[in-house]
């Protein structure tokens, strides 16, 4: 992984989506997540990661991998993510998700969710 990239993914998860979360997605993103499980997104083959902690006003993002349902995504795959193309995004790995009905459930719930987080 590139220090630029890093830099990158860091700056979205520190700064840009916490603003868009104050700005008014955090009322979306708490409706949206409401009976969803913490997600964690990493990146494939780096120590890169930030949890998804749904509350009852907004979503905190929550540095390191704290848990149980965690994606790792390729860095062509996150960018996607980051540029509101969440369902078109292919999960490198999902970890702590037994790939039944109710797990699928939940990181469909959570593409959705991420969809309109990031779009707005």
């Amino acid at each position: 992984m590139t220090a630029l990239f890093a830099d990158d993914f860091h700056h979205f998860h520190l700064i840009e989506l916490p603003s868009k979360l104050l700005l008014g997605a955090g009322d979306l993103a708490a409706k949206a997540t409401r009976e969803l499980e913490p997600l964690c997104v990493r990146i494939s083959n780096s120590d890169n990661a930030y949890t998804y902690q749904p509350g009852p006003k907004t979503v905190s993002i929550i540095a390191g991998t704290e848990a149980a349902l965690e994606i790792e995504l390729e860095l062509d795959s996150w960018s996607l993510w980051r540029d509101g193309s969440v369902a078109r995004a292919e999960i490198h790995r999902c970890v702590g998700v037994d790939h039944d009905k109710s797990d699928q459930a939940a990181v469909s719930q959570w593409r959705i969710a991420l969809e309109i987080i990031y779009r707005k």
